[in-house]
C-alpha cells in the first residue's frame, strides 16, 4: 500500500478503535446491512440539501454512532435519517468521461475563438482562415484534457437504508437535483 493511502486509511481506523471504548454498545440493528466499523458512510436527513459524510463506528440502539472529522463522535437517531449509503467499490463511468470531454471541447473552442479575435488586427481578411484552423485544434485539445480529467475513478455508493426502494427522496446527482418517487405496495 502506498504511504499516502496508509495515512488516509489509518486515521479513521485509529479513531474508530479509540471511540469504541467510549461509545455505548449496540443493542438493536435498524439497518439491514451493517457496515464495518471505520467504513465511510453517507446519511441523508429530511430537509437537507446534500449527503452528510462521516465514518461509521457502530449501531447503538436505534442510533448510528458516527465519527466526524478526526475524532468527533456524533450519535444520530435513525428516526432523523431518511437514507443511508455505503461505498461499494470504485468505478469509471463512460458518461462522465464523455461529459467532461464535451465540456473540454466547448472550453477549447471558446478559447480558440477568443484568442483569434484578440490577436487578429482589424481589417485583416485572413482572420477567418485562422479561426477555421485554430478552433478545431483547441477544441480537440480541450476534449482530450477533459476526457482525461473525467476518467478518474469515483466511489460507487450503494443505498442500504431504507431496505425497500419505496421512498420519496430528493437526491443530488452529478450537480443537479432529481426527485424520485416510488409507491409502497
Amino acid at each position: 500500500m502506498k504511504p499516502r493511502l496508509v495515512r488516509r486509511a489509518a486515521a479513521p481506523a485509529l479513531c474508530a478503535i479509540i471511540a469504541s471504548f467510549v461509545a455505548p454498545g449496540a443493542s438493536a440493528q435498524p439497518l439491514p446491512v451493517t457496515p464495518d466499523s471505520g467504513a465511510p458512510i453517507r446519511i441523508w436527513r429530511p430537509g437537507a440539501w446534500n449527503w452528510e459524510q462521516a465514518t461509521f463506528l457502530e449501531l447503538a440502539g436505534d442510533s448510528l454512532v458516527l465519527i466526524r472529522g478526526c475524532c468527533g463522535i456524533d450519535t444520530v437517531p435513525m428516526a432523523d435519517v431518511q437514507s443511508v449509503a455505503v461505498i461499494n467499490g470504485r468505478e469509471r463511468r463512460v458518461s462522465r468521461v464523455i461529459g467532461w470531454a464535451a465540456m473540454g471541447a466547448a472550453v477549447g473552442a471558446i478559447g480558440g475563438i477568443v484568442y483569434d479575435r484578440a490577436t487578429c488586427p482589424k481589417g485583416n481578411e485572413l482572420c477567418g482562415i485562422g479561426l477555421i484552423i485554430l478552433v478545431p485544434w483547441t477544441a480537440l485539445g480541450g476534449a482530450v484534457i477533459g476526457g482525461l480529467l473525467g476518467s478518474r475513478k469515483v466511489d460507487r455508493w450503494e443505498r442500504i437504508y431504507p431496505p425497500d426502494s419505496a421512498a420519496l427522496m430528493v437526491v443530488p446527482k452529478r450537480g443537479r437535483v432529481d426527485i424520485s418517487v416510488a409507491l409502497r405496495l
